[in-house]
C-alpha cells in the first residue's frame, strides 16, 4: 500500500527534473501481492532527455498482484522524449501492464500532461491498459488538459488506451483539447 504520499510537489514548477536517458516513474510496483495507491499527489516532473526509449509515467504497475488506483492527483508532467510506441508512450498518467483480475481504477484526476518534442511522433496517454488477460473497472477519473505540439502524423493524445484485456469502463470525465497537433485524432 502506498497511500497519502507527496512525490514532487503540488504547486512547485519543475520540482523534479530529469535530464538522462531513462523512464521516470513517480510510484513503480512490479509486486505480486496486493497493490493499492491511493489519495497521493504526482506533480510538476520535467524530462528533458529526448531519447526514443524512455519517458515518463506518474503510476506504474507492471507486476501480477491485484491492483487498485484510487484517489490519486496526477498532474503537470512535462516530457521531451520522442518515444514511439504505442503501448508505453513519452507520457502515461497511469499504467498497468498487470495480468491481475478485478483491476481497479477510480476517482483519480489526471490533467496538464505536456509533451515538448514538437517532432516526434510521440504520444501522452492518460490512462494505460496493457495485458492481454487483464480485467477490471475503470470508473469515475478526471482526466483533461494535455498537450502534444509535434507535427508528425503518428502523434497523439489519448485520455485512455486499452492495449488489450478485458475492461469496463464507466462514468470517465475526459476533456483533451490541444491547439497544436493536428495530425492524429484526440
Amino acid at each position: 500500500t502506498t497511500t497519502g504520499n507527496t512525490i514532487g510537489h503540488a504547486s512547485t514548477a519543475n520540482s523534479i527534473q530529469n535530464s538522462g536517458g531513462s523512464t521516470f516513474i513517480g510510484i513503480n510496483s512490479s509486486s505480486t501481492g496486493v497493490v493499492n495507491f491511493s489519495n497521493n499527489t504526482i506533480a510538476n516532473f520535467t524530462g528533458t532527455g529526448t531519447g526514443t526509449s524512455i519517458g515518463m509515467r506518474g503510476i506504474s504497475h507492471t507486476g501480477a498482484g491485484t491492483l487498485t488506483v484510487s484517489n490519486n492527483s496526477i498532474h503537470t508532467l512535462t516530457c521531451a522524449a520522442a518515444t514511439l510506441s504505442a503501448t508505453t508512450a513519452s507520457i502515461l498518467g497511469i499504467y498497468s501492464a498487470s495480468a491481475s483480475i478485478g483491476q481497479v481504477i477510480s476517482s483519480n484526476t489526471i490533467y496538464d500532461l505536456r509533451q515538448t518534442n514538437a517532432t516526434a511522433g510521440n504520444q501522452v496517454i492518460g490512462i494505460n491498459l496493457n495485458n492481454s488477460t487483464g480485467t477490471g473497472t475503470i470508473s469515475r477519473n478526471r482526466i483533461y488538459g494535455f498537450e502534444n505540439p509535434s507535427t508528425s502524423a503518428t502523434a497523439y493524445i489519448k485520455g485512455m488506451q486499452a492495449n488489450e484485456g478485458t475492461w469496463t469502463f464507466v462514468n470517465n470525465m475526459i476533456s483533451v483539447t490541444n491547439g497544436s497537433n493536428t495530425n492524429g485524432p484526440i
